[in-house]
């Protein structure tokens, strides 16, 4: 896909080449050189090829490697693109590599880009096994049982970090800094990824999701829109806030977006089970719309523009149908119901230009009793 010129964020290696990745081939072109270099330094093998070095250097080798890793599965499932970076050339089975590819973390363990590189990688071991283990099987039977042991994987490594890196409450709830904050949200959307990826490979039909792939879809969708409204409390401290929309948020309004272009569910029974999803649909889009989250020269803005404008074509075709049915529930079929004080026109003169109102709270308590509004 083509778009404006890549943008370039800081964080780690392999940071701005996952934030600019829409930017098409220059970004892909980059990943190969990173990868390159890695195999050319040896980093895939061995990092002590040369003698014992520093614990500090060894930190930063495997940092460095780690979040190559992990920034090329995820560029290559955004893209569509075979990975570059196979974990069957690599040796993550050393003595230098053990603990640090293990899910067992110490019960103090800091929270910084360095635990956040680790957790993205053993994130990217999983992604890796479901590209190659699930979307490359073709028997169905044999995708179930690889599939429920790379979820029990997920939910073995998630309960496995220690409490103060999991995000399980409300951000404005959490009493963190702004950086802990962003990097507690990258974790969180990282686990919830492999989960979506591993329930998407067993849909049958993408155009038909499962309960299961469109509930992890709208846990993913909600946690993005939070973020978006919480953007001016987070610091980017990784990748940054757009990248996090347009991988992981844009992924799940995909799948949602689908599941209520279904035939077998009725409108009715989507507007009645998930009103909490088109309200997160129409944040993003106002978001995306009046520009609070991108701008035009952003390498990403033609993604979530064009994106942006299909989401918002189907939330007005749902609050179309929605209201006019709403309508015909309403309208008496004669003139003596049309008196009726819950749905005549009777009840509703106060709202005439001959009585002025003030937008205070009866206004809205009154507001609330028109049928048009009542939550059915």
């Amino acid at each position: 896909m083509s778009s404006p010129a890549p943008q370039v964020s800081g964080g780690p290696p392999g940071a701005g080449i996952a934030d600019s990745a829409s930017g098409g081939y220059e970004s892909w072109r980059r990943l190969g050189d990173l990868s390159s270099s890695l195999f050319a330094l040896g980093y895939h093998q061995q990092l002590e090829s040369s003698g014992p070095i520093p614990p500090f250097l060894r930190s930063l080798r495997q940092a460095a490697f780690a979040c190559s890793y992990s920034a090329d599965k995820n560029v290559s499932i955004f893209l569509g693109r075979p990975p570059r970076i196979s974990r069957k050339f690599c040796h993550f089975r050393q003595l230098s590599l053990d603990a640090y590819y293990s899910y067992d973390w110490a019960a103090d363990s800091q929270l910084d880009l360095f635990a956040d590189t680790r957790w993205a990688a053993l994130c990217a071991i999983l992604k890796e096994e479901i590209i190659v283990e699930l979307f490359g099987e073709e028997r169905f039977d044999n995708r179930v049982e690889k599939a429920s042991r790379i979820q029990n994987t997920a939910e073995l490594q998630w309960s496995s970090l220690p409490k103060h890196f999991r995000l399980d409450m409300p951000m404005k709830s959490c009493d963190r800094s702004a950086a802990e904050l962003d990097l507690m949200l990258g974790i969180k959307l990282n686990y919830l990824h492999v989960l979506f990826l591993q329930h998407l490979a067993l849909v049958r039909r993408v155009s038909e999701p499962d309960t299961q792939l469109r509930n992890i879809a709208q846990e993913i969708l909600s946690l993005v829109v939070e973020a978006v409204l919480f953007k001016d409390h987070l610091v980017h401290s990784g990748t940054s806030l757009t990248w996090k929309v347009v991988y992981y948020g844009l992924a799940a309004a995909g799948v949602i977006c689908l599941s209520l272009l279904q035939n077998q569910y009725s409108l009715e029974h989507e507007l009645a089970a998930a009103p909490k999803i088109l309200r997160d649909l129409g944040v993003l889009v106002a978001e995306i719309e009046y520009g609070t989250l991108v701008y035009k020269e952003d390498a990403n803005y033609a993604l979530l523009a064009g994106a942006t404008q299909t989401i918002k074509n189907i939330l007005d075709n749902i609050s179309r149908s929605k209201l006019d049915q709403r309508r015909l529930n309403v309208q008496a079929p004669d003139a003596t119901a049309q008196d009726d004080p819950e749905l005549g026109s009777a009840s509703w003169d106060l709202w005439g230009t001959g009585n002025l109102q003030d937008f205070d709270t009866n206004f809205w308590l009154m507001l609330a009793e028109h049928p048009l509004t009542f939550n059915t």
